[in-house]
């Protein structure tokens, strides 16, 4: 009987260990999900800003353009 009682918790035991190494697993894959996320998140904000930039910096001079035509049109208007 006591041989059964010792059984009965090594295997308890072992079945604790499984539930921890299946714990700690678990929680190094969200882990690493997470810095793969942000790493995705950090690369597509950085390729918005420079398609940002590009933007600005192609349509930049239209806008100055615009208001010099504006300006001069009230000018003539006065």
């Amino acid at each position: 009987m006591s041989s059964g009682i010792q059984a009965l918790l090594k295997t308890e035991k072992d079945a604790a260990e499984i539930v921890n190494e299946a714990r700690k697993y678990r929680t190094n894959r969200l882990k690493s999900a997470r810095t793969d996320a942000q790493k995705e998140i950090d690369e597509y904000k950085k390729q918005k800003e420079e398609e940002l930039k590009q933007y600005e910096s192609k349509h930049a001079g239209l806008n100055e353009s615009l208001e010099k035509d504006a300006d001069a049109q009230v000018q003539e208007e006065t």
